[in-house]
């Protein structure tokens, strides 16, 4: 009698030639590069091909939150759901505001000022729109959004999903080897700045009045990111508590004492909102006005 085969043997039979197709369309790939640029947004939890979801209670409440522009503390399993509250936050980054009467009233009398100035004969420091607008581009200003996450492998998965899928490519990444931002402006970055903390820090820490080779002649650096903490209007603190090297943590403490916007502060690790609020407090040596949740996945 033949001898018998097993049930894996017949099927590798079955799938040779599908097997060998993979093996080369293997070999000509960086894989690296398909899973966190290419298939960004087909990786749990951002795959767009789960259908019939719904939001929970919590993920409601948080959005409530965000919509009326208060910073909120969520405490939430891992697979909870966190990824669709900060990848609404982020989405903020494409909304455009003009600018108030007051906000036009000051730059107008700023700009008479100059003139009166400069017809007195007055050396004057040159006026661009960021100083008429603060924080606008044009003459509207955006809800520009700082998103940090604990790992570089992070950074590039969520700054490809958001580029390609959120914000057209409006997204600045950075990460200790390499540092990327589409500017349209030499004073205000893009709509939303992707990192780790430490290399958000030294992105954003920038020496006032130091101008380099390429600044002036006028030309922009794909590389740098306008100085300053003061050009968003919302933070994300992607697993604040998941950061182990002691380099990271204490660069993210830096940042949560410098950044005045409203945040999003995500964890897993932390076993309710009230302890990461204190945290929080005892971090920024001041009273952390948030609302607190504690997600309940359903």
């Amino acid at each position: 009698p033949a001898p018998s085969v097993s049930w894996e043997a017949e099927t590798l039979s079955s799938f040779k030639r599908q097997l060998k197709k993979a093996v080369v369309w293997r070999s000509r790939e960086d894989m690296i590069v398909k899973q966190l640029t290419d298939m960004s947004d087909r990786l749990p939890p951002l795959s767009k091909f789960g259908r019939g979801f719904r939001l929970d209670r919590w993920q409601k409440e948080v959005l409530r939150w965000v919509d009326r522009r208060r910073s909120v503390i969520v405490s939430a399993p891992t697979s909870s759901g966190k990824t669709i509250i900060s990848t609404y936050v982020a989405s903020l980054g494409r909304q455009i505001k003009a600018p108030t009467d007051e906000e036009r009233h000051e730059a107008n009398e700023m700009l008479q000022n100059a003139r009166r100035a400069a017809a007195a004969g007055e050396e004057l420091e040159e006026i661009d729109e960021a100083d008429l607008f603060p924080e606008h581009d044009g003459g509207a200003v955006t809800n520009r959004v700082l998103f940090v996450v604990p790992t570089e492998p992070l950074v590039w998965q969520v700054a490809a999903h958001f580029s390609r899928h959120l914000l057209q490519g409006d997204v600045a990444l950075i990460t200790s080897q390499m540092k990327y931002s589409p500017n349209r402006s030499r004073t205000e970055p893009p709509a939303v700045v992707v990192g780790t903390p430490l290399a958000l820090e030294s992105s954003m820490t920038k020496i006032r009045g130091l101008v380099r080779f390429n600044e002036a002649r006028g030309e922009i650096d794909r590389g740098e990111l306008p100085g300053g903490f003061n050009h968003f209007a919302w933070v994300v603190y992607d697993e604040i508590h998941s950061l182990d090297d002691q380099d990271q943590g204490e660069a993210l403490q830096r940042l949560i004492r410098q950044l005045n916007s409203n945040f999003l502060a995500l964890s897993a690790t932390v076993g309710n909102a009230e302890e990461m609020r204190t945290w929080l407090e005892n971090v920024k040596g001041q009273h952390v006005d948030a609302a607190l949740i504690n997600a309940t996945p359903e």
